[in-house]
């Protein structure tokens, strides 16, 4: 009896698991970049799956050395103390497991076209300013394998200061342009369902 019990607990999250992935397979073909106000934008824009750009003014204090680059690296998050509960109360109990990780960049460094696989992806300037550009997933066959100054006439570009945000929906690519030294915090948003898809997702795309 618990035997057959556990089937179906099984069985049960493995439909619900590929309902979730068939979900993430949506996209809003007509996406652009939403200025959020407040709060409620925010709560009313994101099932709409734009991009948002909205300003929180989270605490954090940032000791990482002026010769270090690296992308999406979690071990410097140690030097780095960045309270983002400010974010994650915006998003309650909707998307349930966060990872942290931290990008740095400075002057012509090149920032590789990247696609966000997880639910949502919030990109956070800690330090510096920039320029993102944002492509829609529908342009996915035009931009592939090409260099950044390529493709950016599909782009939706917002620029972006200490204290700015953007929120990522899935399978949107983007890359950032930089003549600052650049600090950036990424915060992968998934649920129970998604987070052992995206995670291969992520280590084998």
């Amino acid at each position: 009896m618990f035997k057959v019990l556990i089937q179906l607990l099984l069985l049960t999250y493995v439909i619900i698991m590929i309902s979730y992935l068939l979900e993430l397979k949506k996209y809003n073909l007509n996406g652009f970049i939403v200025d959020c106000k407040d709060d409620d934008d925010i709560s009313n824009n994101i099932d709409k799956l734009n991009p948002l750009y909205f300003k929180i003014p989270y605490n954090h204090t940032v000791d990482i050395s002026d010769t270090e680059i690296f992308f999406k690296n979690e071990d410097q998050l140690k030097e780095i103390n960045f309270d983002y509960s400010p974010i994650k109360v915006l998003l309650a109990d909707k998307y349930l497991f966060y990872n942290n990780s931290v990008t740095t960049l400075k002057n012509d460094d090149i920032f590789k076209l990247t696609c966000n696989f997880h639910n949502f992806n919030i990109l956070s300037i800690l330090s510096g300013e920039c320029k993102i550009y944002l492509i829609n997933p529908k342009h996915k066959k035009e931009i592939i394998d090409k260099e950044n100054k390529e493709i950016k006439k599909w782009a939706h570009i917002k620029k972006l200061e200490k204290y700015d945000n953007i929120l990522i929906p899935t399978n949107w690519y983007y890359f950032i342009e930089t003549d600052d030294k650049l600090i950036i915090h990424h915060l992968d948003i998934d649920n129970y369902f998604t987070i052992i898809p995206n995670f291969f997702k992520n280590k084998l795309l």
